[in-house]
């Protein structure tokens, strides 16, 4: 497993540093976007933790989907107040209304701009991937 992650983890750097070496005019997937983050410069984000997160992503799209939405589903039965919170809250509700009332299209996906918008939902969902320990530790 260690072997593993580490030939992911070069693959993953070798790709971030090909698109650095070659941006795209159009952002259309998630190394756009976190290129996009890293050239900021104002955020905590850092070429090791957005390689990490691309790691956990990859590895959590494969190999444990299942499991992530399991734990998700029995930890949101067993705090009902999250439930709660997230499907009928004033707050959060106005959190999502807002993303919608304010899209040109509606039909589209959620972007990432909304994405980071939602800070109750990101926050649920880091929790549920901190419990379930879905990623392989680092080495």
């Amino acid at each position: 497993m260690k072997q593993g992650r580490k030939k992911a983890m070069r693959m993953l750097k070798n790709m971030l540093q090909e698109r650095r070496s070659k941006p795209r005019k159009v952002k259309s997937d998630f190394f756009d976007y976190v290129l996009e983050e890293l050239e900021r410069g104002d955020t905590i984000l850092t070429e090791a933790i957005a390689l990490d997160l691309m790691f956990v992503l990859l590895f959590a799209s494969f190999e444990t989907t299942s499991l992530a939405i399991t734990v998700a589903v029995k930890l949101l039965k067993e705090n009902p107040r999250v439930l709660q919170t997230l499907t009928v809250s004033e707050e959060e509700d106005e959190e999502h209304e807002s993303i919608l009332r304010n899209r040109e299209n509606t039909e589209r996906g959620l972007t990432w701009k909304e994405y980071k918008s939602m800070t109750y939902t990101f926050q649920v969902i880091n929790e549920t991937v901190c419990l379930a320990n879905i990623v392989p530790e680092s080495t």
